[in-house]
């Protein structure tokens, strides 16, 4: 299993960053870097009125680095944020999941998109700490990401193919090793929310899988492909995603408790928008677990 780690750093004045204590084997997935940019520094939980953050200018460099071994997110993240403190920087905010405010902080915030930099809806943890005048550092462990020797042909490298290309057999087992899975076998009406009628077996699945595991809950995540502008678009992902709640309560019994749904339209890709095989790749709704139990 592969591991997630993104680091990102902002230098507001020209001045040496920390060197960061990576574990042993990681790669480095993607990066990013700015001259001169701004950055929305998270200070503190999502709330019903929004994320509180520090907006900073400055440089601005962003890095995924793709980490072997099964260490959790705390063990990920614990090194590097004594480091930190032993370079001076102090933390000003410090959480994890949760606690961080969840699906709605890890949208809020900016990191390096999906598939380089996948986090686990149900497992991540975020650290910033200013300290030295000009500097800036931020460190976030990911949960699982995907293992870049099962890369399947159409998808970038990273993705997860056991997630992108769930069986319905084998849902409950993609839940389990990589906390999300596309219900791939669904149908919606063109350019529509309406989910088809009929089986889908990999509701089947999915509704066992909660009656299997009662203290999991989950979120449904709609997704599009990148054709027409953002908002439609996560609208229509958005709608997708509660159609499949409602087939999940109506039809299975599912505790509504127990359900989200949300979309965030072409933002996160399984694969590149400009195939058609890409575009339908893209166009999903996964099942993510958010249970930290």
């Amino acid at each position: 299993m592969i591991r997630g780690l993104a680091a990102a750093a902002l230098c507001l004045v020209p001045a040496a960053s920390a060197a960061l204590d990576l574990p042993s084997g990681a790669v480095r997935a993607a990066e990013s870097a700015e001259r001169f940019g701004t950055y929305a520094l998270p200070v503190g939980p999502w709330t019903d009125a929004g994320l509180p953050t520090e907006l900073l200018e400055g440089r601005v460099e962003l890095t995924a680095w793709h980490v072997p071994g099964t260490a959790t997110t705390l063990e990920l993240l614990a090194p590097l944020r004594d480091r930190l403190a032993a370079e001076g920087y102090e933390s000003v905010f410090d959480c994890a999941t949760e606690a961080c405010g969840g699906f709605d902080f890890r949208y809020e915030m900016r990191v390096l998109p999906e598939p380089e930099m996948h986090v686990n809806l149900g497992d991540f943890r975020f650290h910033a700490a200013p300290a030295r005048p000009g500097d800036l550092q931020t460190a976030g462990t990911g949960g699982p990401a995907a293992a870049a020797e099962n890369a399947q042909p159409g998808l970038l490298p990273g993705s997860d193919p056991a997630a992108a290309a769930a069986a319905p057999g084998t849902l409950a087992a993609t839940l389990d090793a990589t906390g999300r899975a596309v219900l791939a076998d669904l149908s919606f009406e063109t350019g529509s929310s309406r989910l088809a009628a009929g089986a889908f077996p990999s509701l089947d699945a999915l509704a066992a899988y909660m009656a299997a595991n009662p203290g999991r809950r989950i979120t449904l995540v709609g997704h599009t492909d990148a054709s027409g502008a953002l908002e439609p678009n996560v609208a229509l992902s958005r709608a997708r995603a509660r159609a499949v709640r409602e087939r999940l309560i109506a039809d299975y019994g599912v505790d509504a408790g127990r359900i989200a749904a949300d979309g965030v339209g072409y933002l996160m890709p399984l694969a590149p928008n400009v195939t058609d095989e890409g575009r339908a790749l893209n166009r999903r709704v996964e099942a993510v677990v958010t249970s930290t139990d």
